[in-house]
């Protein structure tokens, strides 16, 4: 547009104006001021019959120039909108907050990209991939398109938005997304202020997995192997212990002093113990029975790191 203005040309004077020349209704007026408070203005008409030209007026001069000229001027307003839907940083986002139809469902923080962990409705850490993934999401957010109007903002359903969302990054810069009705494909979205308001397609939106119980990650046994030197396993009423021995041959395991093959046997039992991890948080335990397992690592600095289970119902278990 600037460059546009900056090389605008006038290809010929004309001595009067005539009601052919369209600037009763004219197709756009510019006004442009510069840094030094200089102000011009002008009204743009009719296409000549050429078609090639256009009648331009700037106070009583008359005058024509080229429709290239005026390409930029007759464009739709969504020509000059950002296409970003992020005003915040995305590879540097370090808080989230999730609403839905008002209510607070989640907050979530990290401290370098990769660390992230929930802070309400209680304090665990969180899954690395569920949140890594959707940043990505949202970082590919495409604008489909634009709402010039929001006079009545019943119409997209953001006056009572299903969902928001709010997100920090490491600048302080802090960003709400409203999101609205859905209308076939694409839904409304408010990204700024409350007039800035979008259309995005509604399947880059599905946020089903942005629940306490898909974003807490609790697994007390979750250690590499290579800092694992015994395994303790207890569970109705058998005591079992897996050590492992490492050589210049190689690593060796035992289960309860027998040699056991490493690869398929030790990998298969402690793979099922690393991958013990929670599906919820009860503010209110109430075990229904006492341990029925206990699970123990040590690693090879010395380090315990137990875990017990005890029934919770009949399908699932308390974590401790």
């Amino acid at each position: 547009l600037l460059g546009c203005l900056e090389e605008f040309s006038i290809t010929r004077m004309l001595p009067e104006e005539l009601s052919e020349y369209g600037f009763d209704a004219p197709q756009a007026r510019v006004t442009v001021r510069t840094a030094a408070g200089k102000g011009f203005s002008f009204s743009m008409g009719n296409e000549a019959v050429s078609g090639s030209s256009v009648y331009i007026k700037s106070g009583d001069d008359i005058m024509l120039t080229s429709t290239a000229m005026t390409s930029q001027l007759t464009g739709s307003l969504a020509a000059y909108r950002a296409k970003d839907v992020l005003e915040v940083d995305p590879t540097c986002i370090r808080s989230i907050e999730y609403f839905v139809n008002g209510e607070r469902t989640l907050s979530l923080s990290n401290t370098d990209y990769h660390d992230w962990s929930m802070s309400f409705p209680f304090s665990a850490p969180a899954r690395k991939v569920v949140l890594n993934e959707l940043i990505a999401k949202l970082s590919g957010l495409v604008i489909a398109g634009y709402v010039d109007s929001t006079s009545d903002v019943a119409d997209t359903g953001l006056s009572s938005p299903a969902g928001s969302m709010v997100l920090t990054d490491e600048n302080g810069v802090t960003q709400t997304l409203d999101f609205g009705l859905i209308s076939d494909t694409l839904q409304f979205v408010r990204i700024g202020g409350e007039a800035d308001v979008v259309e995005l397609y509604a399947s880059d939106l599905d946020f089903s997995d942005l629940t306490p119980e898909g974003v807490v990650y609790i697994a007390p046994l979750d250690i590499p192997v290579d800092q694992v030197q015994s395994l303790n396993i207890q569970a109705d009423g058998i005591n079992d212990t897996l050590t492992l021995e490492r050589g210049a041959d190689g690593v060796t395991a035992t289960l309860n002093g027998n040699t056991i093959d490493y690869a398929n046997e030790f990998v298969s039992i402690f793979f099922k113990c690393i991958t013990l991890n929670a599906d919820g948080y009860d503010s209110n335990p109430a075990p229904s029975s006492g341990c029925v397992a206990t699970c123990s690592v040590t690693t090879t600095d010395g380090k315990v790191v137990s875990l017990s289970l005890y029934l919770r119902d009949a399908d699932t278990l308390y974590m401790y």
